[in-house]
């Protein structure tokens, strides 16, 4: 049987052959080299290296490689959730990109489509279009008592959702964070880079960097060290991140959203308390004010005038709780 070359390759090969018009071969271009990049950010690696037949690294107790598994639904999942920020039609037309392009490989090498088994129902997001998702401020707490009851990993689940929570940062950035860019002391972390290659600076909420400092001592973390490993040693990924992100939201009765939603909460959320949107942008890592208008202003009528006194003693609780060892 012939064997499937890199993604790249293959990705080359099948919009040269396909049999559509010059719009749609570069319509399923752009999308296919657009999952390609989240790939990388998914497993690593550079981009021509990307093997759809070696996606997952099966290790035994010792370290040993015992073998791989191959792209699966999960992660087109994840990727087009994170194509929901754009909208429904934006979904619907990468998920044929990817329907044609999976359908060329299991033609061409037998490969198991993994959209054969995708539950991922874009159809619901239909009714969305033009909304940008937030949680509300019951759905914050409901969220964090969803994670501290479920979480097999409570320490590193905390630190990484409030952070999310509390500073509006990208996954990206976030799960790509070095201890040298915390500074403990001033609650601030320094990203130097981001999505539109500007540095900025995360202010964090009130003690958090103590925690954090707590977090990277009790972890064993120093200076180039990511903040947040899995349990062989490598940086969790955005798909990582997202399957648990998804079980919370489940196990708190809470409609399925996309991870962008955290960054939608932390926007409306200040917004509601009268932050001025100038200051949001400035906070968001925003070039233009009218994307971060776009952030607030379909989701902050549910909140206005809500004051949930809750969700100020849930943070308290969970430091406390942390500290403590629980």
């Amino acid at each position: 049987m012939i064997k499937m070359r890199m993604l790249a390759r293959e990705i080359e090969e099948f919009v040269t052959i396909s049999k559509v018009s010059l719009a749609s071969k570069n319509k399923h271009k752009k999308h296919l080299h657009l999952f390609m990049t989240h790939l990388t950010e998914v497993v690593g690696g550079k981009a021509e290296e990307i093997d759809l037949e070696k996606i997952y690294l099966l290790k035994d107790t010792r370290g040993e490689v015992i073998t791989w598994r191959p792209i699966d639904s999960r992660i087109i999942n994840s990727y087009l959730l994170s194509c929901y920020d754009k909208g429904y039609h934006y979904m619907a037309s990468a998920r044929d990109s990817l329907s044609s392009f999976f359908k060329y490989l299991e033609r061409t090498y037998d490969f198991a489509n993994p959209l054969r088994q995708e539950r991922l129902n874009i159809l619901e997001f239909k009714k969305d279009t033009g909304r940008r998702a937030a949680l509300s401020k019951h759905d914050v707490l409901r969220f964090l008592n969803s994670l501290i009851t479920h979480s097999d990993n409570l320490k590193q689940d905390l630190i990484l959702f409030i952070l999310l929570l509390s500073t509006g940062c990208r996954i990206g950035e976030a799960i790509s964070l070095k201890v040298h860019q915390i500074n403990f002391g001033e609650d601030t972390i320094r990203l130097d880079k981001t999505k539109s290659n500007k540095g900025r600076t995360l202010v964090l909420r009130s003690e958090f960097g103590a925690l954090l400092r707590l977090y990277c001592q009790k972890q064993g973390l120093i200076n180039e060290d990511s903040l947040f490993l899995n349990t062989d040693g490598y940086p969790i990924t955005q798909n990582f991140v997202n399957d648990r992100y998804q079980n919370y939201l489940r196990e708190a009765k809470i409609q399925t959203l996309p991870l962008y939603s955290l960054r939608h909460t932390f926007a409306t959320l200040l917004y509601e308390q009268g932050v001025d949107f100038l200051i949001l942008q400035q906070l968001m890592g925003h070039d233009n004010i009218g994307t971060t208008e776009g952030y607030v202003q379909s989701n902050s009528i549910r909140n206005s005038g809500i004051t949930i006194e809750e969700n100020t003693m849930m943070f308290k609780n969970i430091f406390k709780k942390y500290r403590s060892g629980g």
